[in-house]
């Protein structure tokens, strides 16, 4: 899962006059990548948050005095060159009126099981690598970060910050990936960019496309500094989100509007929807909360309200009055109708209506197919109604997709009973968090394709043999920062911070905190932290 939340709220929006700051990155819970709380109090390096294993720095989280966030989104910094090869010399690439040579370069990859490397050659043009060879024609990628070893140094300035002006040093070094990063201070400032390393393209060529590289005159004119990039200091809403979507979308009224800037600082192609059910709950959380809590903004983050779940209740209840006559007499079919139409849309563990309406939706999906699903998924949904935004076109659901939906729900509720010993199974029964051989029920999740995708992401596996999924991919670092003097946070990681199955940190935050949806303090203060130490081990440096 490559998706992740943020938002930011200024401190004339919060019951606390400070600025409040939600990072909530989504990916793998297990393997390499992995993220790793901790916290660091070294000279003048004081810091809490979570990095990849052998980090030196905070990767996300706060110092004293700033607290940063990210998610996945950006400017457009890589292109693909078209090149003409020789006919009688496929080695050769044809710029401007002469013939240049790739460069050809030998790899060897080692391969278990096997005892010798396997070599594979691979080709470089003065643009880059060789991606595609396709006729008499290849394709080069060009990459803005192929020469840049900065990256390291980006997070120190990050790490040292006393405030966003500080913090944006960083981000001036052009190191980080495409990024849309948030951050705020203990000043008082919310501020937010569209961080990428993005060349400088010639006017007059379509660089979402592949480009012609048999001319010097599609060529890069250098790199835009920080300051072209789209971004916004404390903006008049008084909040922003982004949960990996364009810039327009990140708040009702947004200014950071695709065509002031050049198409690719936007970064996104035009028709690219602004808004998806994460992104519009979050905006309309925080548009309608004028005083943020603390505890508002905990509870925030592990929303699990599925938007326009009420949109599908109505057309099934329509659906329903066409053509669920053939189901009067059936008890399971009338109880979900019943239960769903009651429901409050939040997929708690705890919730049998949340369950029998992921089993409605899911019936929905396989007898409709996945186009025919998108489609009638178009037709229900109105996120960009959240931000006050009319939708492109409006068409009536068909007979045909009614009478699915009358139908799915009776299929769905069946299922469900069989699967998990009667129509009374909870959301929980089916959708659990856990390690190894202990499991615990959790609410929440990224369910796109039955409408359940909340801000509390989940990406669940497969069904296992018991008919359970278990949770392996999203939020992994949910961090909440009050910018208070001094500064208060709160974290969820999703399982524990130990590999040691005899440990008590094996799975202790899915028990006690992840599968009830709640965050832990931080005890960020070196005084405080100290308090709750469990074992010490002193260092002694090597020879």
């Amino acid at each position: 899962m490559r998706s992740s939340n943020e938002w930011a709220v200024a401190p004339w929006r919060t019951s606390i006059r400070a600025p409040i700051l939600l990072i909530d990155p989504h990916l793998s819970w297990w393997g390499a990548q992995r993220f790793w709380e901790f916290r660091i109090h070294a000279g003048n390096l004081h810091g809490s948050g979570f990095t990849l294993p052998g980090g030196m720095y905070v990767g996300l989280g706060h110092n004293d005095s700033v607290a940063w966030a990210m998610t996945t989104g950006g400017p457009d910094t890589a292109d693909i060159y078209e090149l003409v090869l020789n006919a009688q010399n496929p080695t050769q690439y044809k710029y401007e009126d002469a013939w240049r040579e790739l460069k050809a370069r030998a790899i060897e990859i080692r391969v278990k099981g096997e005892s010798q490397p396997r070599t594979v050659t691979v080709y470089d043009s003065h643009y880059g690598p060789i991606v595609l060879k396709k006729s008499n024609k290849a394709y080069a990628a060009k990459l803005a970060y192929a020469d840049e070893v900065q990256f390291g140094e980006s997070f120190y300035c990050f790490n040292f910050a006393k405030n966003v002006e500080e913090f944006k040093q960083g981000l001036a070094l052009n190191q980080l990936m495409p990024q849309n990063v948030m951050a705020a201070d203990a000043s008082g400032n919310i501020y937010y960019q569209r961080a990428g390393r993005v060349p400088i393209r010639p006017e007059g060529y379509d660089f979402f496309k592949p480009v012609d590289g048999s001319t010097s005159k599609t060529e890069w004119r250098g790199i835009h500094p920080a300051g072209d990039l789209y971004q916004i200091l404390n903006p008049a809403q008084g909040y922003m989100q982004n949960c990996n979507i364009a810039p327009d979308g990140m708040m009702i009224d947004s200014p950071l509007t695709a065509g002031k800037k050049r198409d690719y600082l936007f970064g996104e192609r035009p028709g690219w929807v602004s808004a998806h059910q994460r992104s519009a709950r979050a905006v309309q959380i925080l548009a309608g909360d004028a005083s943020v809590t603390p505890e508002k903004a905990r509870h925030y983050a592990v929303d699990n309200y599925c938007l326009d779940y009420d949109r599908w209740v109505g057309a099934l209840r329509e659906a329903d009055r066409e053509f669920g006559s053939e189901f009067r007499d059936n008890q399971d079919y009338q109880a979900a109708l019943k239960d769903i139409s009651a429901w409050d849309g939040h997929s708690n563990a705890d919730s049998s209506a949340a369950l029998k309406f992921y089993y409605w939706r899911e019936a929905v999906n396989q007898q409709l197919g996945q186009k025919a699903a998108t489609e009638l998924y178009s037709k229900i949904n109105d996120f960009m109604g959240v931000l006050h935004r009319e939708k492109s076109k409006t068409e009536p659901l068909t007979p045909t997709e009614k009478k699915v939906m009358a139908q799915a729900l009776s299929a769905g509720v069946a299922l469900m009973r069989k699967n998990h010993g009667g129509r009374e199974a909870v959301f929980g029964d089916a959708f659990r968090v856990g390690r190894d051989d202990k499991s615990w029920p959790v609410g929440g999740g990224s369910l796109n394709a039955e409408g359940m995708a909340t801000l509390r992401a989940i990406g669940f596996g497969t069904a296992k043999s018991d008919h359970t999924r278990w949770g392996q991919s999203g939020q992994t670092s949910t961090q909440v920062v009050i910018l208070t003097k001094p500064i208060q946070s709160w974290t969820q990681p999703p399982i524990g911070q130990s590999d040691h199955p005899d440990s008590p940190f094996y799975r202790d935050q899915a028990d006690k905190l992840f599968s009830k949806g709640s965050m832990k303090p931080t005890w960020y203060a070196k005084q405080e932290l100290l308090k709750h130490v469990y074992t010490r081990e002193e260092l002694q440096p090597g020879p």
